[in-house]
């Protein structure tokens, strides 16, 4: 019998690490590990019960460490003992503090599985209560710690998980030879939830402060380009109807001619009216107005500020977008972040070519959205190998940061295909979903 309560009760407390492990990182965790893990551990007890015994609630940390890829190994800490430490403590408050209250002490709790079992299930609703009492939202965790906000409060977070659960197994281990430890234990949990819990609510306060500042500056900017977009539009304006206005008088030259039979009068209109106005309206510039086919004015404005800047440098630039283009496969933020880096590095690029030139495509293909950007090279290949590691460029030390910027991004989408191409002196980014 009691071999099969405590079978029940470690595949419970197992399932709740997985689920709180799964909550926090927001990594999907497959069934398979829902029932693979509980019954190896339970089959290593009957084998190696020291090594069960710390894999029991140590394994979302290897969990973590193992197939995590957030390049921030803080953070796979982080995620690791978070499940362990969250679990440890609301089993100890429930055991210390509440069920005391309803008559029932920590040691009744311990010698009575129902008790016990009744405690393990109870945590995840006490965490999610009081974490909902204290409006903590780990998605802005998340995106805080993914952006390095604060990095060296999340070394301290994990310093201190470290040291509450080496303390903990220090008393825990050492309960049968001095039993009056347990209130050593009450107060270690006592002190250790208010510090953990005060630590999480600075963190969401401060991530959710930063956070707010990046979108209002970010939408400062928006702002900006989409005043430059409007300028900009604004004098192709100016331009068509000035030829317009042009328009009858050229007209009524080449009427003229026609009526007199006159053809040396149309050939000079020709010559130095009609070819130059069409060459004139062909420019470059107005490439900016197919930016209409844009239904995101955020994403228009910032395309047409790097557009705006590729031709004020000189930059010969074409831009394609299929009519009625909206970006669906990515958060405007994110794609608004991937967007620009890849133009300013196509820009930068660009630059130290002699003829320098640069494509941007905004496509739909059935079912497909792609992204395109290509620019011309000083060499005829460049070396892709490493240009998305953090810290890399041929620029220089500390440059190469943007493209690993926009992996970190690319990797939060699973359905996005993402393809880098060099030869012929070209360099090409190509973004698929």
């Amino acid at each position: 019998m009691h071999i099969l309560e405590d079978s029940l009760s470690l595949i419970t407390q197992i399932i709740v690490l997985l689920l709180l492990y799964q909550q926090i990182s927001h990594h999907k965790i497959s069934l398979k590990w829902f029932i693979l893990l509980p019954l190896g551990i339970r089959l290593l007890f009957i084998i190696l019960p020291p090594i069960a015994y710390f894999l029991s609630f140590l394994f979302p940390l290897l969990f973590s460490l193992t197939f995590n890829s957030n390049k921030n190994r803080l953070l796979d800490v982080f995620y690791g003992l978070y499940p362990a430490i969250i679990k440890s403590l609301f089993n100890r408050i429930i055991s210390f503090y509440f069920f005391p209250l309803l008559g029932f002490s920590p040691k009744i709790i311990e010698n009575n599985f129902i008790l016990d079992f009744i405690v393990i299930l109870l945590i995840i609703p006490f965490y999610n209560l009081i974490a909902k009492s204290l409006k903590l939202n780990f998605q802005i965790l998340q995106k805080g710690f993914e952006k390095k906000y604060l990095n060296r409060f999340l070394l301290v977070m994990d310093i201190s998980m470290v040291i509450y659960f080496v303390l903990l197994q220090v008393l825990v281990l050492s309960r049968d030879r001095i039993i009056s430890l347990i209130i050593f234990r009450q107060y270690l949990v006592a002190v250790y939830v208010i510090l953990f819990l005060v630590m999480l609510v600075y963190l969401n306060a401060s991530f959710t402060e930063k956070l707010e500042l990046e979108i209002i500056h970010q939408k400062d900017y928006q702002l900006k380009e989409l005043e430059l977009y409007s300028h900009h539009v604004e004098s192709l304006y100016e331009e068509i109807r000035s030829f317009r206005h042009d328009y009858i008088n050229i007209l009524t030259s080449i009427r003229t001619g026609l009526e007199l039979r006159d053809i040396d009068a149309i050939q000079q209109v020709y010559d130095n009216v009609l070819e130059k106005s069409g060459k004139k309206l062909t420019t470059q510039k107005h490439d900016i107005a197919r930016l209409i086919n844009l239904k995101d004015s955020s994403i228009k404005s910032v395309l047409s500020a790097k557009i705006v800047e590729a031709q004020n440098k000189g930059i010969n630039i074409s831009v394609e977008i299929s009519e009625n283009m909206i970006i669906s496969f990515m958060e405007h933020l994110d794609f608004i972040t991937v967007l620009s880096i890849l133009c300013d590095n196509a820009i930068e690029a660009a630059l130290e070519c002699e003829y320098p030139k640069i494509s941007i495509a905004l496509l739909k293909e059935e079912n497909k959205e792609l992204l395109i950007i290509e620019n011309s090279t000083k060499e005829k290949q460049v070396d892709i190998s490493m240009i998305f590691e953090r810290g890399y460029s041929s620029k220089g030390v500390e440059r190469g940061l943007g493209l690993a910027n926009v992996k970190e991004i690319l990797d939060k989408y699973p359905r996005i295909l993402s393809l880098t191409k060099s030869n012929d002196f070209l360099f090409r980014q190509i973004i698929e979903c």
